[in-house]
């Protein structure tokens, strides 16, 4: 079983990354879009994370708050500080209510089972990010090492070495600029060794 510190989370990334710049395939350089513009780009946005709730037109500010105060207590943490300010993320995540109830397994022993509810896609979100901040191993959330990217990722192996939030793109650009810089050092020290001759013929016009 995964322990607790090593256990994803998704929701807090989600949201801690939504407005970071990003670089589209093809493009030269990063983009910074802000996704709570309109309910569309909202929706994409946190659709992977399956949310039982829909997201309404009249959630975008709401969403957009959560989203604020999330990023501020992703860098505090990052940057080993406590967090200025919890509220927003409170007022909505009290809002989900939860069961537990008995169940009675095939073998006959007994479990528990428990259940939450949500009246809206924010205060699912909500709660989902408390249970994870509650988890999180602060020293696991970092930056991604490349260094033309800034977005922001969870360590979830067990030595706790990863480097990049992604293998693709980020994991194999660094490998392919990397590879360059050390195939490219070679030659240039060859080339300071053993100049390039001239391929221009001597001058044979001699006074006689």
């Amino acid at each position: 079983m995964t322990a607790p510190q090593r256990q994803p989370v998704p929701t807090l990334l989600t949201l801690s990354n939504a407005r970071r710049p990003r670089r589209p395939a093809g493009a030269r350089t990063a983009l910074a879009v802000d996704p709570f513009t309109n309910h569309a780009t909202a929706v994409a946005l946190l659709e992977p994370l399956a949310l039982v709730e829909q997201l309404s037109t009249g959630d975008l500010d709401d969403l957009k708050a959560l989203a604020d105060e999330i990023q501020t207590i992703t860098e505090t943490l990052l940057s080993n500080s406590q967090p200025p300010d919890i509220r927003t993320l409170n007022r909505f995540a009290e809002q989900a209510s939860g069961t537990r109830t008995l169940l009675i397994q095939p073998d006959g022993t007994l479990a528990t089972n428990e259940s939450w509810h949500a009246p809206s896609a924010v205060v699912e979100l909500a709660r989902r990010i408390v249970d994870e901040l509650g988890r999180l191993d602060p020293a696991r959330l970092r930056h991604c090492s490349r260094e033309a990217c800034n977005l922001l990722f969870y360590d979830t192996t067990r030595p706790g070495t990863q480097r990049w939030h992604s293998e693709s793109p980020c994991g194999l650009r660094e490998r392919q600029e990397r590879w360059r810089k050390t195939t490219a050092a070679p030659a240039d020290a060859s080339r300071t060794r053993h100049p390039t001759r001239s391929t221009e013929p001597p001058n044979s016009s001699l006074t006689t």
